[in-house]
């Protein structure tokens, strides 16, 4: 299987995840969500559930690729580049929660900022990625072996499960009383968290670092076999093994672990690890084998040469457009927009869904154009 071939299937990939993560994030109204894009109130997995581990998956398997460069060792030269690629995308993900929320109009004093700064949000998706990411490939590079990094997957699994139990052995995973939360209410503190669940609870906490990585782990041997195995059935047979046995164990597990996100228990890794798994496997087929998709799956093939980008400037714009600065008719645009045009489209919800599509379209013309032009932005 040619080199082309294979990026070709990972940039389809992880265009997919973004052009659902698109939908997911801009529906018209919050308050008219589609059901298909809802996430799950606590325990179980949605189609909305499968963007952010698709995502870290994605990131696990092109830093198998880059590490490649550097011969899969941890070198001085890998540390660095992990390390400033760690800081990188935590400072932005903290930028990104500032924005738009810092009235701009008290200007830039120090106390102006200081007293911002004691109510923003330290964690977020960007901040997760970045430490999944972390420790994921430090772990990786630094172990080597494949059976190693399975292992170290296992025992991190392992590692948050038992954590939940003793802390809390009557009731361990409940949103009033767990241990990720207790961690994040001392670092760093109930001020920065997320409070959107009614009390300060935080889904991209530090604890869900442990388990998230996993799915980077999982990407990165993902990447491995598919790179090491040129004959064409082999690497799709593997993964496709390895996809169901990752799926069952999921469901086998949530017998006993929550199917959470928000705790991203051990069982949601599994789960959502191997749907990736298969998704992969499928894809890598169909794009090999059936030449029409390749045509058809193009609009997936630009987003996912610029996932990143497309990641922060989807949520740029549509918080922008959503913040009153922009008002119409006494609405902020974005509102303006969806209740004009879309809400009337046989119910609210779906209404709300084809702004999403619309809004999903817009942005697939500015990917079209930047996959035309060549123009590939690192973030």
């Amino acid at each position: 299987m040619h080199t082309a071939k294979r990026l070709r299937t990972l940039d389809v990939f992880r265009g997919l995840t973004i052009m659902l993560m698109i939908l997911v994030n801009t529906p018209g109204s919050f308050a008219y969500v589609y059901p298909l894009m809802e996430h799950a109130q606590w325990s179980g997995c949605t189609l909305a559930d499968l963007v952010f581990p698709f995502f870290l998956f994605a990131v696990g398997f092109s830093g198998f690729l880059s590490c490649r460069k550097y011969g899969g060792h941890l070198s001085a030269e890998l540390w660095k580049k992990i390390f400033l690629r760690l800081v990188g995308l935590f400072l932005l993900g903290i930028l990104f929660n500032m924005y738009p929320y810092y009235d701009a109009s008290v200007g830039l004093s120090w106390e102006s900022i200081v007293s911002f700064w004691q109510n923003i949000r330290i964690f977020g998706v960007l901040q997760r990625i970045a430490l999944a990411y972390f420790l994921g490939m430090l772990l990786c590079c630094w172990l080597g072996k494949t059976v190693r990094i399975m292992f170290a997957g296992a025992l991190l699994l392992l590692i948050q499960w038992v954590g939940f139990l003793l802390y809390a052995p009557e009731a361990p995973f409940v949103l009033e009383h767990n241990l990720s939360q207790a961690i994040d209410l001392l670092v760093p503190g109930a001020a920065h968290i997320y409070q959107g669940f009614g009390i300060p609870f935080d889904p991209e906490g530090l604890y869900g670092t442990l388990t998230s990585a996993v799915n980077v782990m999982i990407g990165y041997l993902a990447g491995r076999l598919v790179w090491k195995h040129s004959s064409k059935g082999l690497p799709i047979g593997r993964l496709t093994g390895w996809g169901l046995l990752c799926f069952l164990s999921g469901l086998l597990l949530g017998n006993w672990v929550i199917i959470c996100k928000a705790l991203w228990t051990p069982s949601y890794v599994l789960l959502t690890s191997g749907i990736a798994l298969l998704l992969f496997a499928l894809l890598l087929y169909l794009l090999d084998e059936k030449h029409w998709l390749v045509t058809l799956m193009r609009p997936a093939q630009a987003f996912g040469t610029n996932p990143l980008f497309f990641f922060f400037a989807s949520a740029f714009v549509a918080q922008s457009m959503g913040f009153p600065w922009f008002m119409v008719e006494g609405q902020p645009l974005y509102d303006w927009i969806y209740q004009t045009f879309f809400m009337q489209l046989l119910v609210p919800e779906f209404g709300s869904f084809v702004f999403g599509l619309v809004y999903l379209f817009l942005c697939g013309l500015v990917a079209e154009w930047l996959y035309r032009c060549h123009i590939f932005l690192k973030i």
